[in-house]
């Protein structure tokens, strides 16, 4: 699965206050949309918003803690492209790490981190996309902002989830990846992402989920954010909780803040104005 999730999550995750929005008006239920044109209504919900946030990630492996981590994140949305920021501020080992999206107009991502240890800013390869995050279970493929150009082979089915209805919109990746087939349980009502599965080929039990709880989820501005996540990874026993401590949604943000410049010079992220 792809921290385009966690960090810009929110970095739009690693990858998004008001309470959950109600259920849909009936002129949008008489028109069932197809599994393509819901799934763009809820990546828009999701990601297509300028955000300043502060995560905090908590990493556990048989249910014992073993790692806590904060990181301060913006993200833009300028043209339609979306660009990320992420900034480590604890603990002090990883304090000032950051990691930056820009997403291309092909809708291609480039990834650049910055290592403060070393003092340089280094772009992270197409073949390092799958790999884990700051030893997190998030990927860097989970922080960028999926679109649905990125999937073909669309198909969709109602199910249940927590008592509420939800489409699954099944979907191959278009491009070569660390997954052969996603499944994304998005609610009727709001079109809001409470689960998502990632599957091996073949496979009958995703090796990733991705879970949003109801009770996580708050509308700002007309965007679902997500202020709890929880990233299982079922084949090596561990998962990451994500947690939304402030967020700030529809900002203006300096466009200079999205450079490589801005990375190696450790240039803060402005707090978030408005505290969950």
């Amino acid at each position: 699965m792809r921290p385009k999730s966690l960090v810009l999550l929110s970095l739009a995750t690693l990858c998004a206050i008001g309470l959950a929005p109600g259920p849909a008006s009936g002129a949008e239920d008489a028109v069932p949309l197809g599994p393509r044109e819901l799934l763009e209504k809820a990546f828009s919900r999701r990601y297509e918003h300028n955000t300043r946030q502060t995560l905090g990630l908590v990493v556990r492996a048989e249910g014992r803690e073993i790692q806590r981590q904060k990181i301060a994140v913006a993200t833009q949305v300028e043209a339609g492209r979306i660009k990320a920021l992420g900034r480590f501020t604890e603990p002090p080992e990883v304090r000032d790490t950051a990691l930056l999206m820009l997403e291309g107009p092909d809708g291609r991502d480039d990834f650049f981190l910055y290592l403060p240890a070393l003092m340089r800013v280094r772009r992270v390869s197409t073949a390092q996309r799958g790999d884990s995050f700051m030893g997190t279970d998030l990927s860097y493929d989970d922080i960028q902002r999926p679109r649905v150009a990125d999937f073909k082979d669309f198909t969709s089915r109602r199910e249940r989830i927590d008592g509420e209805d939800v489409m699954i919109v099944g979907a191959k990746p278009a491009r070569i990846s660390n997954y052969s087939r996603v499944e994304f349980s998005v609610a009727t009502r709001d079109s809001a992402i409470l689960l998502t599965g990632y599957f091996k080929s073949d496979a009958s039990e995703p090796f990733k989920v991705v879970r949003v709880p109801r009770s996580g989820l708050r509308e700002v501005g007309g965007a679902l954010i997500p202020t709890r996540i929880s990233v299982r990874n079922l084949a090596a026993g561990t998962e990451t909780e994500v947690f939304v401590e402030d967020v700030e949604v529809g900002m203006a943000i300096d466009d200079t803040l999205f450079t490589t410049n801005t990375l190696a010079v450790e240039r803060e992220i402005p707090e978030p104005t408005v505290p969950r």
